[in-house]
C-alpha cells in the first residue's frame, strides 16, 4: 500500500516538473524575438485600454450617482 502511494507521488512530483519546464520554455520562446516584442505591444495597449476604461467608469459612476440623487430627492418632495 506505501509502494502504491510513493509510485503515485512520484508520478504527481514528475508531471508538475514537467509542467514546471513547460512553463519557462513557453516564456523564453514568448518572450525572445519578434513574436515575444509583439506580445509586449499587446499587453502595453491593453494596460492602456484597462486605464482609460476604469477612469471612464469612475466619472461615469459619480455621474449616474449623481443623477440618481436628484431623481430621488424629487420623488421624495412629490410624496
Amino acid at each position: 500500500m506505501l509502494t502504491l502511494f510513493l509510485v503515485y507521488v512520484n508520478a504527481l512530483c514528475r508531471r508538475i516538473v514537467i509542467g514546471i519546464v513547460g512553463l519557462g520554455t513557453w516564456w523564453n520562446r514568448t518572450v525572445s524575438g519578434e513574436s515575444g516584442a509583439t506580445t509586449t505591444e499587446y499587453a502595453l495597449i491593453l494596460a492602456l485600454v484597462v486605464v482609460v476604461l476604469i477612469g471612464s467608469l469612475s466619472s461615469l459612476g459619480a455621474v449616474l450617482q449623481e443623477r440618481l440623487q436628484e431623481i430621488i430627492a424629487q420623488i421624495q418632495g412629490a410624496g
